[in-house]
């Protein structure tokens, strides 16, 4: 529940002011998908930030304080694969995440 709050005051106080330099077509929010208060933070945020589908990548994250390092190469696999990354960067040209 406390990274609920947390995840929600974050979400609200980057609403505040935009991103600088950073428009919604170089955003990618990532969130866990198994998680229905990070879904909804999720939507609001893109609606708000008009960040395009494409852009926003549901996670199947575990529900615990920590998770091991081959849990989290692959759900770093998994997002690289969502947001279609060559060798070169991120095709479509995103930029940032926000989580």
């Amino acid at each position: 529940m406390l990274r609920q709050v947390l995840g929600l005051g974050l979400a609200l106080y980057a609403m505040r002011a935009p991103a600088e330099g950073l428009g919604a077509d170089v955003l990618g929010v990532i969130y866990n998908r198994d998680d229905i208060s990070s879904v909804h933070i999720a939507e609001y945020y893109a609606a708000e930030r008009h960040i395009p589908a494409g852009n926003v990548i549901g996670l199947a994250v575990p529900n615990r304080a920590r998770i091991s390092s081959d849990e989290l190469k692959g759900l770093r696999t998994e997002m690289l694969r969502e947001l279609h990354v060559d060798n070169h960067g991120i095709c479509g040209g995103v930029s940032a995440g926000i989580l």
